[in-house]
């Protein structure tokens, strides 16, 4: 784990806001992500690319403050979205998967 320019930055080039976290929770949330590469902010995401702040999410790709989605692509503020592609802020954020994306 290195620090440059304000982030905890991983050896895939995933990295964390140092004003946020510690380098201690940078290196929890590294170890979180399987297979991630270049996301900014991100735990327990597995295969994403170039996200940011998001939280369980699969084979994401420019996704934004996601959370628990799958195979999305170029998302905004999803919540619970499933086989998502192009969503910008989604509403329905309760539980219930985003489908319609």
């Amino acid at each position: 784990m290195k620090h440059e320019n304000g982030y905890w930055i991983d050896e895939n080039g995933n990295r964390w806001d140092d004003r946020r976290i510690s380098k201690s929770q940078a290196e929890t949330n590294s170890n979180s992500l399987i297979g991630c590469r270049d996301c900014t902010n991100c735990s327990c995401c597995a295969d994403c690319t170039d996200c940011t702040a998001c939280i369980y999410c699969t084979d994401c790709t420019n996704c934004t403050d996601c959370d628990v989605c799958t195979n999305c692509t170029n998302c905004t503020d999803c919540c619970g979205c499933t086989n998502c592609v192009n969503c910008f802020s989604l509403d329905d954020c309760n539980g219930r998967s985003n489908d319609f994306c």
